[in-house]
């Protein structure tokens, strides 16, 4: 899949933990994108893949790109959503194996962009038992559990 490039791609967060310089930006890497997409377990058939595209392209979904020190190594996108309380969804987030705690770097990305928003809330739906847990750690809570029977 090809993603429109954006023009003047901008920072959007710095970071200098461990002396290392991680940047999320509105860069758009094909490469990268794709990658995520085949990382991602989607649990049925129902073209998400085709989805996140077509919301990235239409800028109903943000994409941003993570680099440490320069490298592109993941990416994530967002939303923002809400009727009564405006939150921050994320709808997906792919790091390539890091020998690094991403998640304080990713929650201190997603708060700054929520508060810039006037966010009430920052939400994200996983299957992984070890995000829900570490995610608990940093904060969050769990506030529903879906269940889906593919027909």
């Amino acid at each position: 899949m090809q993603l429109t490039p954006v023009s003047n791609p901008r920072i959007l967060h710095r970071e200098r933990p461990d002396n290392r310089t991680i940047e999320f930006s509105t860069e758009r890497i094909d490469e990268l994108y794709n990658e995520s997409l085949a990382a991602i377990p989607f649990d049925s058939s129902t073209n998400w893949e085709g989805w996140l595209k077509y919301s990235v392209e239409k800028g109903e979904l943000e994409q941003c790109t993570i680099k440490i020190d320069g490298e592109p190594i993941g990416l994530i996108t967002y939303a923002f959503t809400g009727a009564k309380f405006k939150e921050l969804l994320i709808s997906t987030a792919y790091i390539r194996p890091q020998h690094f705690d991403f998640i304080p770097v990713m929650t201190a990305f997603a708060k700054k962009i929520a508060r810039e928003n006037n966010c009430d809330f920052i939400r994200f739906h996983t299957a992984r038992k070890g995000l829900v847990k570490r995610a608990l750690e940093m904060g969050f809570h769990v506030s529903e559990i879906v269940c889906r029977l593919t027909l």
